[in-house]
């Protein structure tokens, strides 16, 4: 009441410059990676993908990644789970494209075997990409732990921005 408060707004600190004042950069986003595994999360993230695809008239890379360790895996037939998975993500990009959520969006679809993390980033640089799209199940900290965090994984590598979709879209009505 009589003291003094402890904190300083915006307003009062020194060469503080105005909000409306600042310059803005301008981005360039032409590649957008989005690892997808083709679950509700990652349609999530699909969705925010396009829309950025769009509106920056970017190419965008979808990605699955077969892991290493998935049981396919451990019978030794790798090209099998490979070929699979490829079917599985044409199908589903195939999907997409029928109901029209590809069209006039420049698209590459990507699958690769191993683990997911490292495959990503490898990517990432291979492809100079410029924004990375990952899904999250939004896990608690004990099955982060567990289970670890593909996401969180990510985000602490990767040399781009990244944007992490958690949940699902909201329902249309």
């Amino acid at each position: 009441e009589g003291t003094q408060d402890s904190y300083m707004s915006a307003a009062s600190i020194p060469n503080e410059t105005p909000r409306h004042k600042l310059e803005s950069t301008p981005i360039s986003i032409q590649r957008i990676l989005l690892a997808t595994d083709f679950d509700a999360v990652t349609r999530a993230a699909l969705h925010h993908s396009l829309a950025i695809a769009r509106r920056y008239e970017a190419r965008i890379y979808l990605m699955h990644v077969v892991r290493a360790e998935s049981r396919s895996m451990f019978s030794g037939d790798y090209r099998r789970a490979l070929d699979d998975a490829w079917r599985d993500a044409q199908r589903h990009m195939t999907d997409l494209l029928i109901a029209g959520h590809l069209e006039g969006v420049d698209h590459q679809v990507l699958v690769e075997r191993g683990e997911t993390a490292e495959v990503i980033l490898r990517k990432q640089d291979e492809l100079f990409i410029d924004l990375l799209v990952v899904g999250t199940h939004g896990r608690s900290y004990l099955g982060k732990l567990l289970l670890g965090s593909v996401a969180e994984n990510l985000f602490r590598e990767v040399s781009c921005p990244t944007l992490v979709v958690k949940g699902k879209l909201p329902a249309a009505g």
